[in-house]
């Protein structure tokens, strides 16, 4: 909204299983099918009830959070080559980041 030059939004996220990317990566896909797509890095996790939730990242500007079943239940769309756990944490507060090199 408005006429600024400057992006609003710095990232989509999203559980609907519906959508899917050009790619297919979706909500439901098995962790194993994204990781031969993408180069992913754990960025990030949080408990969920009894579950522990991982968020991975792929250089691409795509994120994935993954159950333990490893199973996508979330994806994130963001700027390539950025790490979104930081802007991430207000969805969960309670997430805590991984320290990754990079």
């Amino acid at each position: 909204m408005g006429v600024d030059e400057i992006p609003r939004i710095k990232m989509f996220r999203t559980t609907d299983p519906g959508y899917r990317t050009s790619g297919n990566a979706r909500t439901g896909a098995a962790l194993a099918d994204l990781a031969r797509s993408f180069n992913l890095t754990q960025t990030a996790w949080y408990r969920q009830g009894a579950d522990t939730i991982r968020m991975l990242t792929a250089p691409e500007g795509i994120s994935f959070e993954v159950n333990q079943k490893m199973f996508c239940t979330g994806l994130i769309l963001h700027a390539p080559g950025a790490d979104p756990s930081g802007s991430y944490l207000p969805f969960h507060p309670e997430a805590a980041r991984t320290n990754t090199q990079r």
